[in-house]
This record gives C-alpha cells, sequence and structure tokens, in this order.
C-alpha cells in the first residue's frame, strides 16, 4: 500500500508536468496498480495540433514579415486557440499604433492533418496539424486634411507646424491621436 501512495503522489507530479509542459490538450492517467516487478500505470494524452502555416488575409499597408513579429504564435509551434485570441489582439493593437483605428481581424484555424482517437471512451476526430489564417480589415488611417492656427501672434504658423509635427496630408504618427477621456 505504501508503494502504491507514493507511486501516486510521483504520478501526480510527472501527470501534472505534462500538462505544463503546453504539449497536450488532455493527459489522463488510471491509478496506480501493483504488477509484478513494479506498478503498472496507462496514461491516456492528446497531444495539442502543430502549426504548418500563418497568413494574413486583407493586409495591404503592413507586410505579413512585420505581423509575424507582433504575434507570439509560429509556425512549427503548438496550437493554441488562447494563444491565437491574443494574436489577433496584438495585429489589432499594431494597426492601431499606424493610425489605423478602425482595424479589425478575425481568425480561423483550418485543419491540415488529423486522425481519430479514443478520448475518455469516445473515439474522436484529433487535429494533428493547423494552418492558422488571420482576416484583416484595415479600415482607414487617420489623417490629416488641413491644419489652422488661430489667435497667434507671437509665432509664425510655420514655426507651430513645426512644433506639431503633423501636416496636412500626413497621416498621424503612433500616439498622436488620443481620444479625449
Amino acid at each position: 500500500a505504501g508503494v502504491v501512495c507514493e507511486t501516486s503522489r510521483l504520478t501526480m507530479t510527472a501527470s501534472r508536468r505534462l500538462e505544463e509542459s503546453g504539449y497536450f490538450l488532455n493527459v489522463r492517467t488510471t491509478e496506480p496498480q501493483v504488477w509484478p516487478g513494479g506498478v503498472k500505470l496507462a496514461v491516456d494524452l492528446v497531444e495539442k495540433a502543430s502549426v504548418t502555416k500563418i497568413l494574413f488575409k486583407g493586409n495591404k499597408s503592413v507586410s505579413a514579415a512585420k505581423l509575424l513579429t507582433a504575434v507570439k504564435s509560429y509556425e512549427g509551434g503548438r496550437y493554441d486557440k488562447g494563444q491565437i485570441h491574443l494574436d489577433k489582439i496584438a495585429i489589432e493593437k499594431y494597426y492601431q499604433d499606424k493610425a489605423f483605428r478602425d482595424v479589425k481581424a478575425e481568425y480561423a484555424a483550418e485543419t491540415v492533418a488529423s486522425h481519430r482517437q479514443n478520448v475518455g471512451g469516445k473515439d474522436l476526430e484529433v487535429e494533428d496539424e493547423v494552418r492558422i489564417v488571420f482576416t484583416i480589415d484595415e479600415g482607414s488611417p487617420v489623417g490629416v486634411r488641413a491644419v489652422h492656427f488661430r489667435g497667434n501672434k507671437a509665432f509664425t504658423e510655420s514655426q507651430l507646424r513645426g512644433a506639431m509635427g503633423t501636416k496636412a496630408r500626413r497621416l498621424f504618427r503612433a500616439g498622436d491621436l488620443k481620444d479625449e477621456d
């Protein structure tokens, strides 16, 4: 009985380490059983799919290479739905920092390869490889049509424009346009 208790503790530790590795969706272990010459233990795993490709559609103003630097998911890495959602938010923030205030990004995971696996007594289709597609609606960048000054006595319009750093027909730089609270 002492061997089984110690084995149970070790099993729980090993199971927790497998879950924390980030490589598996599901880790289930059976109760350890004393077996001739040791202990019998079964571990059922459902491995996370790997990301074979990350694609961007609708990105006209920002290259795919630059967008890849904004996301944490990567080709060859493990597919994590939560991380893909955070990547969508990071893409929108990247565009907003470039003055595309109305940007909308969506994502889809397309199954490239899968297999049938018994999971918890059920025969399920399990993804092995996925392709992530981000679809981006950039919207329009915010720009300045004209800059007019009134009441300026000490400085010329040219001096004031130079101090502003924003000219007519030039897009706002990141941080130039802030909503008033």
